[in-house]
């Protein structure tokens, strides 16, 4: 499988790894599926209801996957900012179960682009 890590930031909530409270989750770009992709299981700590995860951190973790498919032609330095997010929450999202981040490029750009992400349950 053709996968390339995604750099990181020291301080980001979610990939920061010098961030005590982040999650520090890590992205790879999957150049077979043109996809951009994390795994991560959230702790009780980003819950709102026991056992659910809190939909701002769903939203939080769809927004930077989505946005990090920007990155999937390998240019680490192009970055953009969150113009419109919208999010359908479909099934509540289980704290402590490995959950698999996916993003993709719907309409490329070199300033703005559309993209979208989904959260996947082991099942």
């Amino acid at each position: 499988m053709n996968k390339k890590r995604q750099p990181t930031s020291c301080g980001c909530f979610l990939c920061g790894k010098d961030n005590p409270l982040g999650l520090k989750i890590v992205w790879f770009n999957n150049n077979e599926n043109n996809t951009v992709e994390a795994e991560v299981a959230v702790s009780e700590n980003y819950r709102s209801y026991p056992g659910v995860v809190h939909g701002g951190i769903v939203a939080a973790l769809l927004d930077e996957t989505s946005g990090r498919a920007i990155m999937l032609n390998g240019d680490f330095d192009n970055l953009m900012v969150t113009l419109k997010l919208e999010v359908v929450y479909k099934k509540v999202t289980p704290t402590n179960t490995p959950l698999k981040l996916v993003g993709r490029i719907l309409r490329g750009g070199t300033s703005k682009a559309m993209v979208e992400a989904e959260i996947l349950l082991p099942s």
